[in-house]
């Protein structure tokens, strides 16, 4: 079972304890701060005990190097402030608390490391975290302004504001570790976050306990009554806690069986940490650690011996800032290739303090030698060879570390690059940018110098030379290049000039792929230049539209058929304008349901309709029509029926997307239906002074007749 624990680092405290007791503010403000200058020795990150994610080893050069002002030990992960920027390393895990965002990188004055999550405190009282959200995104707004000390501890954190008032927020657990009391809201000069409890330094020297008082607590919560009073700093523990009296004495209560203070650590303490299931302390400029020893937290690195003037504890590893430091390899040590009758010319790096000094180990090539000061190597090689192993050793008086790195002598050598182009064309605002720069000798290619001479906005330069984009603003200045190969870099710079758009965008895009009905379409509107893009005219389909700013026509169409409209494109020289041909297809959907029926003999006509674009045709699918009917391929079903009965027959409807078929019937009487006669004419003859009343039959079975009526 991995349990965890959580280290609280307490800084820059004083052994003049009659004076620093009067103002533990002003003591606790100096927490990051000048704590180098106060010392007299350039702070170096040193880390020991448990290191399977690498916590105890900083690699970051800035670390590496000196200079750090605050440390925090988490659980599995380390913090460091270096030039008031934040250094994480260890393991960083899905909630990224290695991962130091913006605000982590300047003006940080101080750092707190939890389970899974990170805190900086930067100069303006405020806080950045970062991590276990459930935590990091609760430190906003009241509880990371004015803020004079944070402290975290496994899933919760505590906030000390200036004036005095403790805030807690985070998972609490317990319901109880982020419930401040009230004794807890003001006159508080220091904060310990433990496990799932938390401790409150007030003026007067009395410490406020609260959180999980469960029987796996350990019982931190009662805080020893000879101590209320007399504390003058605090620490947290995963189960047990630490604090200094008013006279440099430790005292440690909870979950402690097997501590033992060390003789050195019981007078004269300047600072303590609380890990896991182990403490340490400084006294009088010493570190010491006791407790549970297992991960090696109790071997000192011997650069300690200078000296430490901070201390943090995680669940099984040690951090202080120290005097001295053993060598450490740089990562940037690559000595290189050799090439035959060439002088050679390579470099290791490593950092230590003192300084370190470079020596041979096994083999050597005996052309090759080492500057034991600088770490360069040199010499010139007469022959070709395979990989040569090549150990060095890098010491000083804190210890020995060696690395061996790998020099191959090639035959023949590359000659250095040579630029062949001796300069490039200009551009302009919008206009897509393709130009490839060339040299000899195979080179690859890099921007330099970025800072101070960038490359035309929107443009980017490949490794192949070729420096492409799309402009995005007016520029007239020089960049420079480097070529470089496996012999040399060679450097030059051009002018270059990006101008306003010298005319209008011309659109590209011919024609538009055919859409379907409720499904979801995309094209992109291309143009020779960049434009801003919209719809001026005609109609576009429901559901979709044009983005402004890309051009690209989007959505799922709720409408089928044949629609035109125009898009246009501009820039700040002129706008055109095209006019667009779109399809929305859909699939076939036969919505008549029934066909009336029909007699022998009497015309018949019915219409089969359907949903649909392009238009659907008709056709017989299956079965058989009435005898004397047919169906047109616009759905028209007609003729005269000459054979009596029902008849059942599918059809169907297609496109060239799709079809759809329906089953139909239509019955046919054998009998027509008598109609009575319908009145045609009437006409006066005069010769007999009759009026002539005229009728024909609707039934083709019924005769033609008249009759004559007398005046």
């Amino acid at each position: 079972l991995r349990k965890t624990g959580k280290g609280r680092i307490v800084h820059c405290m004083k052994k003049d304890f009659s004076t620093w007791c009067g103002s533990l503010l002003a003591a606790f403000a100096c927490v990051g701060i000048g704590v180098a200058a106060a010392w007299g020795a350039q702070p170096y990150v040193v880390g020991w005990g448990m290191d399977s994610d690498h916590q105890d080893s900083p690699e970051a050069p800035a670390v590496v190097c000196g200079g750090a002002s605050a440390i925090a030990a988490g659980y599995y992960h380390s913090l460091a402030v270096v030039d008031s920027c934040v250094y994480a390393w260890g393991a960083n895990g899905d909630e990224g608390r290695c991962t130091v965002p913006t605000a982590g990188r300047t003006n940080v004055v101080d750092v707190a490391a939890g389970r899974e999550f990170s805190v900086a405190l930067r100069n303006d009282g405020t806080l950045a975290a970062w991590g276990r959200t459930d935590v990091s995104s609760k430190l906003v707004g009241n509880y990371a302004s004015d803020v004079a000390q944070v402290s975290a501890g496994g899933e919760h954190v505590l906030v000390l504001k200036k004036d005095g008032k403790v805030l807690a927020t985070g998972v609490n657990s317990y319901a109880a570790e982020c419930t401040v009391p009230e004794a807890a809201l003001s006159d508080v000069v220091q904060v310990a976050a433990g496990e799932h409890f938390s401790f409150a330094l007030k003026r007067d020297h009395t410490i406020v306990a609260w959180g999980n008082t469960g029987e796996d607590s350990g019982g931190v919560l009662s805080v020893p009554e000879d101590l209320q009073g007399h504390a003058v700093a605090i620490a947290s523990g995963h189960y047990h806690a630490l604090a200094i009296t008013d006279t440099g004495d430790i005292k440690q209560w909870g979950w402690i069986e097997g501590h033992v203070i060390p003789d050195g650590a019981r007078t004269g303490a300047s600072a303590i940490a609380a890990g896991y299931d182990f403490s340490m302390a400084i006294a009088d400029g010493k570190v010491y650690v006791w407790g549970n020893g297992d991960y090696g937290q109790n071997a000192l690195p011997a650069s300690l011996a200078a000296g430490a003037s901070q201390i943090a504890a995680g669940y099984g590893h040690c951090l202080a800032l120290g005097a001295g430091m053993a060598p450490r390899w740089l990562d940037d040590s690559v000595p290189g290739d050799a090439y035959v009758a060439r002088a050679y010319s390579g470099s290791v790096s490593a950092t230590g303090m003192p300084e370190v000094v470079y020596g041979k180990a096994g083999t050597w090539p005996s052309w090759l030698k080492i500057d034991s000061r600088t770490g360069v190597l040199s010499g010139t090689p007469t022959a070709t060879s395979r990989v040569a192993k090549v150990s060095i050793v890098a010491s000083n008086v804190y210890g020995v570390d060696s690395r061996t790195f790998d020099i191959q002598v090639l035959d023949t050598p590359v000659d250095p690059p040579e630029f062949i182009t001796k300069g490039i064309p200009d551009a302009e605002i919008g206009l897509y940018y393709s130009f490839r720069i060339q040299a000899a000798n195979s080179p690859v290619f890099y921007a330099s110098r970025t800072d101070s001479y960038p490359l035309p906005p929107g443009l980017d330069l490949a490794e192949d030379g070729t420096l492409s984009g799309t402009p995005t603003a007016e520029y007239d200045s020089i960049f420079y290049v480097v070529a470089s190969n496996i012999t040399s870099e060679v450097e030059t710079n051009y002018v270059m000039h990006v101008g306003a758009p010298s005319a209008a965008p011309a659109i590209l895009t011919d024609t538009l792929p055919d859409a379907m009905l409720g499904e979801p379409w995309t094209v992109q509107i291309e143009t020779d230049r960049e434009a801003t893009f919209a719809i001026v005219g005609g109609k576009c389909p429901s559901g979709l539209d044009i983005e402004p700013a890309t051009g690209v026509v989007s959505g799922t169409p709720s409408e089928s058929g044949a629609f035109a409209f125009t898009v246009q494109a501009a820039n700040s020289f002129g706008a055109t304008s095209n006019t667009f041909d779109l399809a929305v297809n859909a699939v076939p959907a036969i919505t008549t349901e029934t066909l009336a029926g029909g007699s022998i003999g009497k015309a018949y006509s019915q219409t089969l309709a359907a949903t649909g674009w392009p238009v659907p045709t008709f056709a017989l699918a299956s079965g058989a029509l009435p005898g004397g009917l047919v169906l047109g391929a616009d759905g028209v079903i007609s003729g005269t029926p000459t054979a009596a009965g029902t008849f059942t027959f599918g059809a169907t409807a297609a496109n060239t997307v799709g079809t759809d078929t329906r089953d139909f019937s239509i019955t046919i009487d054998s009998t027509p239906p008598v109609e009575a006669p319908q009145f045609t004419s009437m006409t006066f003859i005069a010769s007999n002074k009759t009026v002539k009343l005229e009728w024909t039959p609707t039934n083709a079975y019924y005769l033609y007749w008249s009759t004559n009526i007398a005046a």
